[in-house]
């Protein structure tokens, strides 16, 4: 079919507009191509330009400096406090420093399985005797003794002896371990000893009684004496309470829990290398307040953010980190030196008195750090490097 000259004209014209429009688009591909290729001969610059740029926003300011020293000051305080705690003491010294602690004097009655609440105030713990009758000798014998009752009174643990100890208060009985969870009960008594001065009550393991039946006697207690009964269960606890707490700061502290129950021995053992309840619990402080403190340093630090001088939120929050990271320098610093000091001057105990809860925090934080940091840094890059090569 023949076109016509009209057709033709429109099909000439249609042509001449695209050839335009495709010179068109040609020149404006080509002007884009040579500007992106001249921002990619620049980008290395870029990035050079953006990582000093990062490097400045994330410096230390005067305002970052008074939350270092400020964090600096709390840990190092922090350490002070904590190695005066961990300061072992005699028996009667910690007894006088110990809230609610009385003077006490064996004087149990002879009922069975039942301590008055004169009694349980009065007397001494009883799981605290050590000396044993003839019967006691001649039949099972426990193992006990001056040097390792607290690692095989079961009322010494720090768990267990919520339990067992506040029962054996309130019943007169003492429960020893043999190891392997195997406990046994025996009744405590007053008996008279002599000594240069005259005579004297003391605590004495009479004769076996049973664990099962001490509970039971508590139970039945407090069904049948109603308020009265309770109240001797609060004072048990709290007689319990007191014990502990003035035994854990002395030179053999308490055990670690539940250990004794499974092996005395092993409890012992890990007591003479300085591993008990008084470690354990300093150690845990340590790393619970160091944590809290850089928690709260960071949170502080958060509040003063102002954008019109502090820059982009993703650098200032760099500069937090920073401050944590230099503060807990400044207290692993600061407990070496310490620790070093006092061995020199012949402190002996200086190791114990190194503050490992706050140096595990603190090598934690150390560690990670830089790594938390160096990816802030390159997402940042990244960021900067797309939106320039976006524009």
């Amino acid at each position: 079919m023949e076109l016509t000259e009209e057709q033709k004209k429109v099909i000439s014209k249609r042509l001449k507009e695209a050839a335009s429009q495709y010179d068109g688009a040609k020149q404006s591909i080509d002007a884009d191509v040579q500007k992106l290729g001249s921002k990619i001969d620049l980008l290395p610059q870029f990035v050079e330009d953006t990582d000093a740029e990062f490097e400045r926003l994330t410096s230390i300011t005067s305002k970052d400096m008074s939350f270092l020293v400020f964090a600096s000051t709390l840990q190092v305080a922090r350490q002070l406090i904590t190695s005066h705690l961990k300061e072992r003491i005699s028996d009667k010294e910690s007894a006088k420093k110990t809230p609610f602690h009385t003077d006490e004097h064996s004087n149990r009655l002879t009922r069975k399985y039942y301590a008055s609440k004169t009694e349980i105030v009065n007397n001494p713990v009883p799981f605290d005797a050590i000396r044993k009758s003839d019967v006691v000798k001649s039949t099972s014998n426990p193992k006990l003794n001056g040097f390792n009752h607290r690692y095989t009174a079961i009322g010494h643990d720090p768990m267990l002896g919520l339990i067992f100890g506040t029962a054996n208060i309130m019943t007169k009985t003492i429960t020893v371990s043999s190891g392997k969870l195997v406990l046994k009960t025996y009744h405590v008594g007053s008996t008279i000893a002599t000594n240069g001065f005259g005579q004297y009550k003391v605590d004495t393991l009479t004769n076996q009684a049973s664990t099962s039946l001490m509970f039971k006697h508590i139970c039945t207690r407090l069904q049948s004496e109603g308020k009265d009964g309770w109240e001797a269960l609060l004072y048990a606890f709290g007689k319990e309470l007191v014990h502990l707490l003035s035994d854990v700061r002395t030179a053999k502290s308490l055990p670690l829990p539940i250990v004794s129950a499974i092996s005395p021995d092993a409890s012992r053992i890990l007591n003479i290398c300085g591993i008990d309840s008084l470690s354990a619990a300093t150690l845990t402080i340590d790393m619970l307040v160091s944590k809290m403190i850089d928690s709260a340093i960071a949170y502080m630090h958060s509040w003063c953010y102002n954008p019109e001088t502090d820059g982009p939120i993703e650098t200032y929050l760099v500069r937090t980190k920073n401050i944590v990271y230099y503060s807990n320098l400044i207290s692993i610093a600061s407990t070496t030196i310490q620790t070093l000091f006092r061995a020199y001057m012949g402190d002996a105990s200086s190791i114990s008195k190194f503050d490992f809860g706050g140096a595990i925090s603190s090598w934690k934080v150390i560690w990670s750090t830089p790594f938390i940091i160096s990816n802030m840094k390159s997402e940042y890059i990244c960021n900067k490097t797309i939106n320039y090569i976006r524009e």
